[in-house]
């Protein structure tokens, strides 16, 4: 992707609208950092709702999700049954292929046309950005909320990597992005080595996810 220009840079909210944060992934399982993570964005911005919105399969990943489409749906709206305000979508779930966050903000944009948009994506994928189909129009459509998930959002290997890619006031940006909030160290993809080693999943997912997780036996080694 060509490094994009400095008029290429992230939205800001228009005054008057109602921001509604965007958080898209696998979910595979969802767990307490992700609904940590939605909760510190909608804070931060004020934001009046959220659309968590579940990948049938990510672009940006090579292997399919652990866990069906459905069984991921379910655990999610466990996870985010306290949340009257966030809504889960099953825009890229119904079809049933890989979608780009591009087009899947296109969409959210027309049925939401009197709301801002706010995208909420973690420093993983701040860091694999540059790599996103039409990663600048998907920055020209949203506004940019970052999470933490190392230990200094200062730290100096992490932006000598993307300076590369970003022009510097974009970098400027994606700084002011990161929320205030602590770095979440809780990963789907732990939760999913330890429920195949039989080790205990306490605390790393709500009670409800933990109990449909071994329900319905997901994420084990053996049949």
């Amino acid at each position: 992707m060509p490094m994009p220009s400095e008029s290429n840079l992230p939205a800001t909210p228009l005054p008057g609208k109602k921001i509604r944060v965007i958080f898209g992934g696998s979910f595979d399982p969802v767990h307490v950092g992700h609904t940590a993570m939605l909760r510190a964005a909608i804070a931060s911005v004020q934001a009046v709702a959220a659309i968590v919105l579940p990948a049938y399969q990510s672009p940006h990943k090579a292997h399919h999700p652990s866990a069906d489409a459905r069984h991921r749906l379910a655990m999610l709206k466990l996870a985010f049954a306290g949340m009257p305000e966030v809504e889960i979508s099953e825009l890229e779930i119904r079809a049933a292929h890989a979608v780009y966050t591009f087009d899947s903000i296109q969409i959210l944009r027309a049925a939401y046309p009197d709301d801002h948009l706010a995208l909420l994506i973690g420093m993983d994928q701040l860091r694999a950005l540059h790599r996103w189909y039409r990663a600048a129009d998907v920055l020209k459509a949203v506004r940019l909320l970052v999470m933490p998930r190392i230990s200094s959002v200062d730290d100096s290997e992490f932006w000598r990597e993307l300076a590369p890619h970003w022009p510097g006031q974009s970098l400027q940006i994606f700084r002011a992005a990161i929320l205030a909030a602590p770095a979440i160290t809780v990963s789907s993809t732990d939760i999913r080595r330890r429920v195949a080693n039989g080790q205990s999943i306490a605390g790393l997912v709500q009670p409800d996810v933990e109990r449909y997780i071994f329900t319905h036996r997901l994420y084990r080694a053996g049949p």
